[in-house]
């Protein structure tokens, strides 16, 4: 399986259940320049990025550890966020 098509089943998944309880908005942007999902929380649109495990986001990467998020190499790029 290609990652594409593993990333592409994991965004279906992660939209269906967000529909099934009525917080995602609108469709999903797929293979497109728009957000893979857009949610509504408290009136706001917020716009999401789903990665599937493995997948890189601009060449950076995000960990969880501990209860939190950080950046497994931070640097000037990461400092922005």
């Amino acid at each position: 399986m290609s990652s594409y098509n593993a990333g592409d089943k994991y965004e279906e998944h992660i939209y269906t259940c967000l529909k099934s309880v009525g917080a995602a908005y609108g469709e999903r942007g797929g293979a497109s320049s728009a957000s893979d999902i857009k949610l509504c929380v408290n009136g706001h649109i917020i716009n999401v990025e789903c990665k599937f495990v493995g997948a890189d986001y601009g060449q950076k990467k995000l960990s969880y550890f501990n209860g939190g998020w950080s950046w497994d190499d931070p640097d000037q790029v990461t400092e922005y966020y």
